[in-house]
C-alpha cells in the first residue's frame, strides 16, 4: 500500500508547504503539485497523474478538501472513480469524507445526489436565459462566415462580367471558395 497526497495552490505566490508538511505527517511517501486554479480539471497535470498512479490498496491523501475540488459534480466524480479502484481517501481537514468508513460512504453518496441535484438547476437557468436571450432577439451560434457586403460584392463583379472567380476572389481578399459559396447563397 503507497500513501500519496495531493497537494495544490491557486497561484504562484502562495505557498505549498503548510499542505506539505500535513500530508508527509500523515505518512505520505509520494506528492503530487499543482500550482494552479481549480476550476478546471483539465489545468491540472499533477492531480491527473496522480488518479492515473494510485492502485487498489492506495490511500490519497488530501490535506484540504477545496485543494482537491471546487464543485460537487467533480467531487463526487473523483470519489467514485477512487473507489472503483478501491483507493482509500484521507481529507485531513474532514476525516468523516473518508472512503474507507460507512460514514464516508454515506457522503459520497449524499454528495452524488446535491451533485446531480446542482446540475440539473444549471441546466435549468442556462436553458430559461436562452428563451430569455432568443425573445430579445439575440442570435445563436456561429456568425455567418460571409457577409452581405461581400455576397453583394462578388454578385457584383460577376455582373460586370468578370469571368474567373479566383480573379474576383484576389480583388476581395478572399478565398476563391468564399467567392463560390458567396454566389451561392
Amino acid at each position: 500500500m503507497t500513501k500519496v497526497a495531493y497537494i495544490r495552490v491557486s497561484t504562484t505566490g502562495q505557498n505549498l508547504e503548510a499542505q506539505r508538511e500535513a500530508v508527509l505527517k500523515a505518512g505520505a511517501t509520494k506528492v503530487y503539485q499543482d500550482k494552479a486554479s481549480g476550476k478546471d480539471l483539465t489545468n491540472r497535470p499533477q492531480l491527473k497523474a496522480c488518479l492515473d498512479f494510485l492502485r487498489e490498496g492506495d490511500e490519497l491523501i488530501v490535506a484540504r478538501l477545496d485543494r482537491f475540488a471546487r464543485s460537487t459534480g467533480d467531487l463526487f466524480a473523483m470519489l467514485q472513480e477512487l473507489a472503483s479502484k478501491k483507493v482509500a481517501v484521507t481529507f485531513l481537514d474532514n476525516p468523516s469524507m473518508s472512503l474507507s468508513t460507512a460514514h464516508g460512504e454515506l457522503i459520497i453518496s449524499i454528495l452524488g445526489a446535491v451533485a446531480g441535484f446542482e446540475r440539473r438547476l444549471i441546466l435549468a437557468r442556462t436553458s430559461e436565459g436562452r428563451e430569455v436571450a432568443k425573445r430579445k432577439g439575440v442570435k445563436f451560434g456561429r456568425k455567418p462566415v460571409i457577409s452581405a457586403e461581400v455576397k453583394a460584392a462578388v454578385a457584383e463583379k460577376k455582373a460586370e462580367g468578370e469571368l474567373s472567380m479566383g480573379a474576383i476572389a484576389k480583388s476581395l481578399g478572399i478565398s476563391r471558395a468564399t467567392a463560390y459559396r458567396a454566389l451561392e447563397s
